[in-house]
């Protein structure tokens, strides 16, 4: 028990007649103090011995004076406080004095009343002496305590000169240095009980409510914005400054995107009129740049998304091609492929511009956009180009660039742009290539002209009226379940894609479906034109009357029919491998077929060349 009861001052018992004995604990008071801070019985007691006591207790403003607190702890000092029982023993100052030439001593006792009538007067048992609360509290920052020392920062213990009209305690109540702690004091308390009444809260539940407003008057914008990229409208037009309503500026020089905006002002968008009349000039956001911005953020959020389904599918193959866009720059199309929640994806990402276009620019370009987007090129597990030595060469092309890098990326040829390669090949037959040559210029010779565009025009509508009647008339004399059909018929020819066979196939079948309406044309053309243009057509026209032309075009659009399903399998993003290679071997045994009966199928060729002619 000694090495616990060291851990304390020292402590003795005090006995009064009608208490039980308490323990109190026993400081020392300083010999310059006048305080007898004694709470003891008359010195007649007998049986007793004297002694010091102080009380303690946890909300006694002399345990913080000088430090920080908490506001649980300012709380709990301005609303519950140490108070003195009835028990309690006041303590009383000493002061001499002369009176009839004889030295006497007075006693000045503090009493409850005296705390009763000033509510933040405050006894500290710590100090032993008075505090102003809220004054103690709030003032430990400012220049002004030194002039109210006491009941601010040191107790009161002089209660002679504590009361009357010139008493610390009534000239610290009258100073506006305590009604401004005082007002610190209610409004402490009353943000305290309510949270939510607090300055940071009232603060931050404005800054949202501006944020909720701000977007508010952005969605209609970005709904705007969003319409026309999904429409691929332009949003500017010839007058797209200044401010949108009440406007006398006409809708038709306006761009897309501010007609828009009118329409739904117009259509009844409330909060839309609301903001274009009550926002200030630089506020609008309908601005060229705000309308880059806003563009731009929409981008981000996109790319965010679809690079998070990456992410998930963890696998992927990039996608790159490259291109000139109208301004002629080069660029080059980013795209990702991956497999996410079952579903094969392909999204486009960006277009990059290209500076260096050597292989390994081009390599390092790539991998620098892929890590930039946050993934990870050790989970890329392929990479697609066409054809070029640039992008697919196998010592300096951008593909073995990469794959010296990460083994794992297996370079796979645009299987598209192999069939085309592949046809292209097959095709090296003059008869073949002058076919298809004519069949372009024929082409441009009518689409450079609206007149000539016109006349093959009203001759196609001529032909496409002739088949129907004739449809009709073999229906009305065949059985209802031998009618036929007549589908998609042609009504302007095509031009000749260099690169991609599916138009290649379109333009070839269109021409030969339109032939006869074709030829008629020429010969009018020849007979009423003038003499450049009768010659073209003219020579158009024996071109087109030659043996080798009429076989050739049948042909031709024979076999492309064979290719062309697989060329459209082929750019499917759902493609399955099984089928197409089922598909090619269906059409390598029809092509066989066609080789080992050649006078059979060219009977059919014949025969459609002789009604060409």
């Amino acid at each position: 028990m000694n090495s616990i009861t060291n851990y304390f001052s020292k402590q003795t018992l005090v006995f009064n007649e009608s208490q039980q004995p308490e323990r109190v604990q026993q400081q020392q008071i300083s010999s310059d103090q006048s305080i007898s801070s004694i709470p003891t019985t008359s010195d007649q007691d007998t049986g007793t011995s004297s002694f010091t006591s102080t009380l303690t207790n946890e909300n006694d403003i002399g345990l913080f004076v000088g430090n920080n607190i908490s506001d649980e702890n300012m709380y709990r000092l301005l609303t519950n406080h140490f108070e003195p029982n009835y028990q309690f023993k006041w303590l009383y100052s000493e002061s001499n004095s002369m009176k009839n030439g004889q030295n006497v001593t007075e006693k000045r006792y503090l009493n409850k009343s005296h705390l009763d009538n000033h509510k933040w007067l405050k006894y500290s048992l710590n100090k032993k002496g008075l505090y102003c609360v809220p004054c103690a509290l709030f003032s430990t920052t400012t220049k002004q305590i030194e002039s109210f020392g006491k009941l601010v920062n040191k107790p009161l213990n002089d209660y002679k000169r504590s009361f009357g009209k010139y008493g610390h305690i009534t000239v610290h109540s009258r100073s506006k240095y305590h009604q401004i702690n005082m007002s610190k004091a209610e409004q402490f308390l009353y943000m305290y009980k309510n949270p939510a009444a607090s300055i940071e809260m009232v603060l931050d539940n404005k800054r949202r409510r501006q944020i909720l407003e701000n977007r508010e008057r952005l969605k209609p914008i970005v709904e705007t914005i969003l319409v026309c990229g999904r429409l691929n409208f332009p949003l500017r037009g010839h007058r797209d400054d200044g401010k949108l309503l009440f406007n006398e500026e006409s809708i038709i020089e306006r761009g897309n995107f501010r007609a828009l905006l009118q329409y739904r002002v117009d259509a009844g968008d409330h909060a839309l009129r609301e903001h274009l009349q009550s926002c200030d000039r630089n506020a609008t956001y309908i601005s060229k740049t705000i309308q880059n911005q806003l563009i731009q953020v929409i981008g981000d959020v996109i790319i965010k998304n679809i690079i998070e389904e990456v992410k998930q599918a963890k696998f992927f193959t990039i996608l790159l091609d490259e291109t000139a866009d109208i301004a002629n720059i080069q660029q080059a199309s980013l795209c990702l492929r991956y497999v996410y929640n079952g579903v094969i994806q392909a999204k486009f990402i960006k277009f990059i511009p290209v500076v260096d276009r050597t292989g390994v620019g081009l390599a390092n370009l790539l991998l620098k956009e892929v890590i930039d987007l946050g993934l990870n090129l050790e989970f890329c597990v392929g990479q697609g180009y066409d054809g070029c030595p640039t992008m697919s060469g196998y010592i300096n092309g951008c593909q073995a660039i990469i794959k010296q890098k990460y083994p794992q990326i297996l370079n796979v040829h645009c299987a598209s742009h192999c069939l085309n390669l592949a046809l292209s090949d097959s095709c090296s037959i003059r008869a073949v290539e002058n076919t298809i040559g004519t069949i372009k210029e024929v082409y441009n010779f009518f689409h450079s002209s609206t007149v000539r565009t016109e006349l093959l025009n009203n001759e196609v509508n001529v032909l496409n009226s002739k088949r129907k009647e004739l449809q009709n008339e073999i229906n009305n004399q065949a059985a209802p379940d031998q009618h036929i059909v007549l589908k998609n018929l042609k009504t302007k020819i095509a031009n000749v894609c260099i690169t991609r066979w599916v138009e290649r196939h379109t333009s070839v079948d269109t021409f030969y479906s339109l032939y006869p309406a074709i030829i008629e044309v020429f010969q009018d053309i020849i007979d009423n034109h003038e003499k450049e243009v009768s010659t073209k057509a003219h020579m158009f026209f024996n071109s087109m009357l030659t043996s080798e032309f009429l076989c050739v075009l049948p042909m031709l659009n024979k076999l492309l029919s064979f290719t062309l399903n697989i060329s459209r399998s082929l750019q499917n993003s759902k493609i399955d491998l099984i089928e197409y290679l089922d598909a090619i071997d269906d059409v390598i045994q029809v092509i066989q077929m066609i080789r080992n009966d050649p006078d059979e199928e060219y009977k059919f060729i014949f025969e459609e060349a002789t009604e060409l002619a």
